[in-house]
């Protein structure tokens, strides 16, 4: 039978007037690649973020607001985008802009693993504080320059009509082995604390170091995956970049939703890099514990990231972000029950969260991909990740000069004691919620709305959430199945070389 083959021609040169094939097998090729991607990209950033980031700038000596800047200033990153998607457009490159620029990004954590040969051993350091707060600048804006051609290369790599299920797939294998393994992560972190000392840094620099490791590992699945030809330019003059970067602006649309997203992530970097100083300085609550929480939030998307990626398909993703942004914007409210000392409401938090999250970061990509023209995608991409991003430049530094101008206030309520903590993570929950009615504004073409969706969705067995963990361990099963055939097989292979070797020898002595 013939290979089934798309003829996209090539911008340029002497292929120009010949259809280059990209055939189905490649394009099969390269989502599993996309895969492994996303497994080892999500390892790094659990052992490179989070808590453990949070913890050693902590005890490096990072104040409140010191925290607040360690985690705007990478935002600075997002500026990158629009220029990455100059480079895409001038350059017609996307893959060797990703695998080019996302190498040197993930090295720079060597950085880290080199501070006991400058002399830091742990415990309060500038210099330990300088280093990480430089890496994760530096790391991120050759993200952010990456990031747009990575975009528009999954935007022509992936089908339209499965890309809800794709990275559906990808978040759950991504999510579910990135908690385990920030399990153990925390664990030995807690270990290591116990036996070298709470001021001791080897424990965050072997974290440190497997994150890193597992981040070039993804970095070489990224390069092993093909690209389909960059479709070519329509005839006539080709518009200027500042033109291109015109004409998506005044697409009204698009517009409505870089606002909407915009109070988003607002609302959620006011408060968001101190939910782990929370955890850490006010409850006291061991790296275990809070791994455990963070394997929540995988859990509660493996549930639902499988049900988003079937009705963003069925139904729009217009419908699945409206119904996650209730998610996000009430999932704060766990975190205020914790005033009593009880930790227990935040395996709520992070399962609602883990549920909610999975669908806006799923829904979201989709509908940018859906709702942008094709020419000149990678402008409406960086567009938008640039401005979505400019609220948490400031957003952290607000939340933790709020938290330190207010580091007195208690409020006291029966058994419950209220502090500034939990008023900041109420400001938050505000501004998340205030997305929802300029969300209502956005429109995708073919969607449905969402009270529809909830009519019709029980009708629908297949799209029942408990079946998100058995797809992820029938996934995971088949893999491990897979990996052991491989190594049987290879086995086998060596076993027969060795076989034949030695009997090719006793022939010869005996001539």
């Amino acid at each position: 039978m013939p290979d089934e083959t798309s003829t996209i021609t090539s911008p340029a040169g002497p292929s120009e007037n010949h259809p280059v094939p990209f055939s189905e097998a490649e394009r099969e090729t390269g989502m599993r690649w996309i895969i492994w991607d996303g497994i080892l990209a999500g390892v790094m950033v659990v052992l490179t973020g989070g808590v453990y980031l949070t913890g050693f700038a902590l005890m490096v000596g990072a104040s409140q607001t010191a925290i607040g800047i360690l985690c705007s200033l990478p935002r600075l990153s997002q500026i990158m985008q629009p220029l990455g998607a100059f480079f895409v457009e001038r350059l017609h490159m996307r893959k060797k802009i990703s695998v080019g620029v996302f190498g040197p990004a993930r090295l720079l954590w060597l950085l880290v693993l080199l501070l006991p040969a400058m002399g830091y051993a742990g415990g309060k350091s500038r210099l330990a504080l300088y280093v990480l707060i430089s890496i994760a600048v530096l790391s991120s804006m050759l993200a952010g320059l990456a990031s747009v051609s990575w975009f528009a290369w999954m935007a022509d790599l992936i089908p339209e009509g499965g890309r809800g299920r794709f990275f559906s797939r990808r978040t759950m294998l991504a999510g579910g082995i990135s908690a385990t393994i920030g399990f153990v992560a925390g664990k030995g972190l807690d270990l290591s604390k116990l036996w070298l000392g709470p001021d001791s840094a080897i424990g965050f620099l072997v974290v440190f170091g497997v994150g890193m490791v597992c981040g070039l590992a993804s970095w070489y699945a990224l390069s092993r995956c093909p690209e389909p030809p960059i479709r070519p330019d329509p005839p006539g003059e080709r518009p200027g970049f500042r033109a291109m970067l015109q004409d998506a602006w005044a697409d009204r649309n698009f517009r409505q939703l870089v606002y909407a997203l915009s109070f988003l992530t607002a609302g959620v970097w006011l408060a968001g890099p101190f939910f782990s100083v929370y955890m850490i300085r006010e409850m006291e609550l061991p790296y275990s514990l809070m791994s455990i929480f963070a394997a929540c939030s995988s859990f509660g998307s493996l549930l639902m990231v499988r049900l988003w990626g079937r009705l963003s398909d069925h139904f729009g993703n217009r419908p699945v972000i409206l119904t996650c942004l209730f998610g996000t914007g009430f999932l704060v409210v766990p975190w205020l029950l914790t005033a009593n000392g009880a930790w227990w409401p935040l395996v709520i938090a992070h399962l609602v969260g883990g549920a909610a999250w999975s669908g806006v970061f799923l829904a979201q990509m989709n509908l940018v991909f859906k709702i942008t023209p094709d020419e000149h995608k990678s402008v409406y991409i960086g567009i938008f990740y640039a401005l979505i991003n400019l609220p948490p430049l400031l957003m952290p530094v607000v939340g933790g000069l709020f938290l330190e101008s207010t580091a007195q206030w208690a409020w006291h309520v029966g058994t419950w004691t209220f502090t500034s903590y939990h008023a900041l993570f109420a400001m938050s929950c505000v501004l998340r919620l205030c997305s929802i009615p300029i969300f209502h504004h956005v429109r995708e073409p073919r969607a449905k709305r969402v009270v529809h969706m909830i009519r019709v969705l029980s009708h629908f067995r297949s799209l029942n959430p408990v079946l998100g963990l058995h797809y992820y361990a029938h996934v995971a099963s088949d893999a491990a199945a897979n990996g052991t055939r491989l190594a049987a097989g290879a086995v086998r292979k060596t076993a027969r070389r060795l076989r034949h070797r030695h009997n090719g020898d006793k022939v010869e002595g005996a001539d």
